[in-house]
């Protein structure tokens, strides 16, 4: 893949806008750098673009326009790679904090959490190995993924 630039060309940022109904950070905005910023601070990178979608749909869409525009692609659940895999430099960063939830069908032991969804959001379902032992890590920014991940 080609270098990425660090900001979208006026055309492609239209086009995002255009095709992306939600939330876009890019770096001229005020909330940039809070937007950008991750759990492990030794990866200070610079995306041009951070999107937060509300829906699988939205995500494809961001997906597509990253292949397009040849732009690297990173996906944030809770920012807390500590290879730093949650962003990039110059490319679009995919931030599901706005798809959080947690669903629990005890009937068949069934238990789904979308991308964005954080340890808080599973409590309460007795799913994670602390949780049934009692111990309360506190790490409520820290995705439901990684946190069933270890």
């Amino acid at each position: 893949m080609a270098q990425a630039p660090t900001e979208l060309t006026g055309d492609q940022l239209r086009r995002l806008r255009e095709t992306f109904a939600g939330d876009i950070v890019v770096p001229t905005d005020a909330a940039y750098d809070g937007a950008r910023r991750l759990w492990n601070a030794v990866h200070d990178r610079r995306p041009a673009v951070i999107a937060r979608p509300s829906t699988s749909a939205e995500v494809a869409s961001l997906i597509r326009f990253a292949r397009e525009h040849d732009l690297e692609l990173a996906v944030r659940s809770g920012g807390h790679s500590p290879a730093g895999h949650s962003t990039c430099d110059g490319g679009l960063v995919v931030d599901l904090s706005r798809m959080r939830g947690v669903s629990v069908d005890p009937a068949t032991r069934t238990a789904r959490a979308n991308g964005g969804a954080l340890t808080p959001d599973a409590s309460g379902y007795d799913l994670t190995p602390d949780a049934r032992s009692g111990h309360d890590r506190r790490d409520g920014d820290r995705s439901a993924a990684g946190r069933a991940a270890g």
